[in-house]
């Protein structure tokens, strides 16, 4: 993730290429989100069953899916400032 200054003193085409590479990674994270959702619900359901020997695997599953919820948050918000960035260097 880029800081709001380096952000804030990049050129029009680093803008767009910064854009287009948290694009990317947003069309990523779903798929990324449902694999970890799906792992999540396997190990509860191997917990309910009494058949994970390993119970901090829950946690850890519980874990991966905040952190890639938290880097959707963080990716939309640098897309939201490119995008204000990218207007107001347009309309001047």
């Amino acid at each position: 993730m880029m800081h709001e200054r380096e952000l804030a003193n990049a050129s029009l085409e680093e803008l767009e290429r910064r854009e287009n590479e948290l694009k990317n990674e947003l069309q990523e994270l779903p798929g990324q989100l449902e694999q970890a959702n799906q792992e999540l619900f396997n190990l509860r359901f191997r917990l309910a069953t009494r058949q994970l020997p390993d119970t901090s695997q829950v946690r850890r599953a519980k874990k991966q899916i905040a952190r890639l919820l938290t880097k959707e948050s963080e990716i939309k918000q640098e897309w939201a400032y490119i995008q204000n960035l990218r207007r107001a260097r347009e309309s001047q």
